[in-house]
């Protein structure tokens, strides 16, 4: 399989409608969205004042693509990941360690405003 994958910064940007990224992200083909992504955009909604409205908007717009799991594949991408970012010193948040496993083990890049995920080395990245 090969691929975009969206962050979870660029799925808030575009639902938030921001039209500057929601107008690049139109560009993607093959875009999938990481269930770790769908659990970060849920707990973002359990801490908000607007949970049911939040919530529906983040579900419809995942809901739109198809879900990436985490597989065992991801999983031995996740454990390369997070040994090699420890042994050079560049720990980054751990569940963009799972997107950026998910992105290798299936063959896509991620599409992100974060520019740690520069530190993986082999992962494809577009930084919007």
């Amino acid at each position: 399989m090969s691929g975009n994958l969206f962050d979870t910064n660029v799925v808030i940007r575009i639902v938030q409608g921001n039209t500057l990224i929601a107008n690049e992200a139109r560009k993607f083909k093959g875009v999938h969205i990481p269930v770790v992504v769908l659990g970060e955009l849920l707990f973002g909604v359990e801490k908000s004042q607007l949970r049911i409205e939040n919530r529906n908007r983040y579900l419809e717009f995942c809901l739109s693509y198809p879900l990436l799991d985490v597989t065992k594949n991801v999983a031995f991408e996740y454990g390369k990941i997070k040994y090699t970012l420890q042994a050079h010193g560049n720990i980054i948040p751990e569940n963009d360690m799972w997107i950026a496993a998910t992105a290798l083990a299936n063959d896509m890049t991620v599409v992100t405003q974060d520019k740690h995920f520069a530190h993986i080395p082999s992962l494809k990245v577009i930084t919007l």
